[in-house]
């Protein structure tokens, strides 16, 4: 691991490498929060995610990776999806008060609680509701009230590429639905960075 994270800081681009620098310094100090990765296809964002990835585990810590579709979780070291990762009800849109099908006492919650980063995918194509559904499971099994229960994670993707598929979107406002109605509903102090 910590060969491929030399050998791929080496790489980044200097904006990249500004972008690295910040996310991994809050990491280091053991920050919460919320950050958000919005780039066009193709400009090195699961690059960007490898090397975040092979850094922090290179240290020992839990880096999580997960994405919204099974093929961008193939893309990343040790990547599985969002709904996999997190047990996520297949009924979910239609809940009121969403949460995840994970127990305290777990392993599963156990590695959630000594995490140090959570890393989402294509987050953009991700329903509102699986968001609410992260962050009050986490909020429960890390025992905080903070956004996502104090875990720095970072959410990445292209808001100009597709919205999540919502049934009868043409009465609802897709937009209200999305990953941008989660973010901006954050009801976090710093809310979300953009990166």
């Amino acid at each position: 691991q910590e060969r491929i994270a030399d050998a791929n800081v080496q790489k980044l681009s200097p904006e990249q490498s500004v972008i690295y620098n910040d996310f991994t310094q809050k990491i280091q100090n053991g920050q919460s929060g919320l950050c958000f990765l919005d780039a066009p296809g193709g400009c090195g964002k699961t690059f960007f995610i490898e090397t975040i990835l092979a850094s922090q585990r290179a240290k020992g810590r839990i880096a999580i990776a997960t994405a919204s579709t099974g093929l961008a979780a193939t893309l990343l070291p040790g990547g599985r999806t969002v709904h996999s990762t997190f047990k996520v009800p297949l009924n979910i849109i239609n809940s009121e008060t969403p949460s995840c099908s994970i127990k305290k006492g777990t392993a599963l919650s156990r590695v959630l609680q000594d995490a140090s980063v959570l890393i989402v995918d294509e987050a953009t194509l991700l329903h509102r509701k699986v968001i609410e559904a992260i962050d009050t499971t986490l909020k429960d099994i890390r025992s905080s009230s903070e956004v996502m229960g104090g875990l720095l994670t970072l959410r990445c993707g292209d808001f100009r590429q597709i919205l999540p598929v919502i049934r009868q979107a043409i009465y609802l406002s897709p937009k209200r639905l999305c990953l941008f109605a989660a973010v901006t509903r954050a009801p976090s102090p710093n809310g979300c960075v953009y990166l």
